[in-house]
């Protein structure tokens, strides 16, 4: 019995550290026009976090400036969320699970257009 435990608990650290890569992000952008060279961020915008390692599960814990951020799509690269309306204004980070910060800067308002082509311009939805 022990031995078996003690081979199962074996099999578990394995299994973890094979497959449960820790989190990466590369990006923060507006989930409107995914514009990573000028993000216009804000208190309860929606936004799309690009990176590695994400899983595929909505109850992965994500937070903009601390504050935990409502998850409505995930898949291993992407992940969409509203970020938090209680979220400082400002420089602050971003965080996937067990990730690193990740610098974002939060504005008081960032409008944005929802279209069909993803850039902001077109037809709309």
């Amino acid at each position: 019995m022990k031995r078996r435990l003690i081979l199962t608990l074996f099999w578990v650290a394995f299994a973890s550290a094979v497959h449960g890569q820790t989190p990466t992000i590369s990006a923060v952008v507006d989930a409107a026009t995914y514009d990573s060279n000028n993000p216009k961020l804000a208190p309860g915008s929606l936004a799309a976090i690009f990176g590695n390692n994400f899983g595929t599960s909505k109850s992965i814990a994500v937070t903009v400036g601390g504050k935990q951020a409502y998850v409505f799509a995930v898949a291993n690269t992407q992940i969409n969320i509203e970020i938090p309306v209680d979220a400082p204004l400002g420089a602050t980070t971003a965080t996937v699970g067990g990730s690193a910060p990740f610098k974002v800067t939060l504005s008081q308002y960032a409008p944005a257009i929802y279209t069909a082509n993803g850039k902001g311009t077109g037809r709309t939805w």
